[in-house]
This record gives structure tokens, sequence and C-alpha cells, in this order.
């Protein structure tokens, strides 16, 4: 049987408690487990965009979905927070030899950037293109 996905909400709260919690019970790798659920939560708030005539978009790479943003929303700056929040989170889970992971100020600051997009996303009406759409 086929286990439930984690709703965006469900997914923000374990970011959270990742971060708090920091290396009780993750060791050194806690802050990029903590920004790897955060990343998920803000894909699936997305995710949650894509209905009706625009549900194939689920189907792209999330990248190329943040790119559609600006086409579909309504608000163009929250497709640029959405985007830039989703980069930085996604520099945050890769371990690098020549870069510090996240400090803890930092991946509060993107938790609360996804919590902000999350309400945002909420309340979005997703609409037909527009012609005059600026670009990130």
């Amino acid at each position: 049987m086929r286990q439930p996905e984690a709703t965006a909400t469900q997914l923000l709260s374990a970011a959270r408690v990742t971060a708090g919690e920091k290396a009780s019970l993750w060791g050194p790798s806690w802050s990029r487990a903590a920004a790897f659920l955060a990343r998920q939560a803000l894909e699936a708030a997305v995710g949650q965009l894509w209905v009706g005539e625009l549900a194939a978009l689920s189907n792209c790479s999330f990248f190329d979905q943040l790119l559609c943003l600006p086409t579909y929303l309504s608000d163009d700056d929250l497709a640029r927070s959405a985007r830039h929040t989703w980069c930085g989170l996604s520099r945050a889970c890769h371990a690098h030899p020549y870069e510090l992971a996240p400090t803890l100020g930092e991946l509060e600051d993107l938790i609360g950037s996804v919590s902000d997009l999350l309400v945002q996303v909420g309340s979005v009406t997703i609409g037909r293109p527009s012609l005059h759409s600026e670009a990130f």
C-alpha cells in the first residue's frame, strides 16, 4: 500500500524541527536535511497550482515549473521569490567540498520565505498566460 504524501505544511514543520534540533538528531547534516525538507515543501506548494488544463506542467522539472510561474501567476514578485528561495535551498541541499553548510540564520531566512510563499500560494489565482509578464 502506498503511503500518503506529506503536505507542504507538514514538510515545512519538519524542516523547522530539524533546524531547531540541529546536531542532536542529524549530526553534521542537520542543515542540509532542513534545507531539503523546506525545498520539498516549496515544491509541494507550487505543485498544487497546476490543476485543470495546467496539470501537465506537474510532469516538467521543477525548474521548468518555476520558469512558467510568471506567465500564469497574477503576482510576478511571488514568482521571483519562489525561484530565488528554491535556488537558495537547492544550493544548501548539496555538499560541496569548497563551501560551508548553511548557518542556522540562513536556514531560518529560507524557511521563513517558504512559509510566506505557502500563505501566498494558497491565495493565488492561476490565469491564462500574460503577454506582458516580466521574465526573471
